[in-house]
């Protein structure tokens, strides 16, 4: 645990140290509020729903989190520094689980930053506090979840610039399933945007919750037999 502690501080560190972390960050920010104020004009709406603020943040983690994720070792193997990790007293598991750690702090700070919108307005109406809650909820797991299938393309891949496009044509395969999957009832179900749904309704399903702590245990268990292989060729 230790040694993951010092990877994910590590890992944070380079983030905010960067002004390319910021410039993501404001990006997340304003075309966010933009699409709420502006695009759907809420104020002149009239009405006491947040819901149309967060249909776009499944679409803006198609951009986002690849570029959070993208450099995770794909950016280090192009640095030469994965090398030099392996040399230290660091398992595999660590190392994904010190950097998954990092990636999901990182994402969890977008979605904590965009609280002060429903915050602030909650005084202008009645609104339904538990779906509000329950939005939050399912966009941490699906933002995890997306993070951990990230990890594994940067790990899969040998540039940054090849991992983001992959993670982006990945997200948005599985964030509009029927553009794909419109026959197969099973792969509808098994893409996260179909177990968003209920989260966006303030419904905490167990079930929806167990598959986005499955798939993320998967992908971050496939990255860690990634990095064993590599590190051992």
């Amino acid at each position: 645990m230790r040694n993951s502690l010092f990877v994910a501080r590590r890992d944070l560190k380079i983030f905010y140290r960067s002004p390319g972390s910021y410039l993501l960050i404001f990006f997340f920010l304003i075309t966010s509020s933009l699409w709420f104020y502006e695009i759907n004009n809420f104020l002149a709406a009239n009405r006491a729903d947040f819901g149309v603020y967060f249909t776009l943040f499944p679409y803006l983690f198609i951009v986002i989190i690849p570029a959070l994720s993208m450099g995770s070792i794909a950016g280090e193997r192009q640095n030469g520094t994965l090398e030099v990790m392996f040399t230290l007293p660091l398992s595999s598991g660590e190392l994904v689980l010190g950097k998954y750690a990092a990636l999901l702090v990182e994402s969890s700070v977008l979605l904590i930053l965009t609280t002060p919108v429903p915050l602030t307005l909650l005084q202008l109406g009645s609104f339904d506090t538990g779906q509000i809650a329950g939005e939050y909820i399912g966009l941490f797991f699906l933002s995890s979840t997306f993070v951990s299938i990230s990890f594994f393309v940067s790990s899969l891949s040998g540039t940054q610039i090849q991992a983001y496009i992959l993670s982006v044509l990945i997200f948005f395969l599985l964030t509009e399933p029927g553009l794909l999957f419109k026959f197969s009832p099973l792969l509808q179900y098994i893409s996260p945007a179909n177990h968003f749904t209920a989260f966006a309704k303030g419904i905490l399903d167990t079930r929806d919750i167990f598959y986005f702590l499955v798939v993320t245990f998967l992908f971050l268990f496939f990255s860690r037999e990634r990095l064993l292989l590599e590190r051992w060729t």
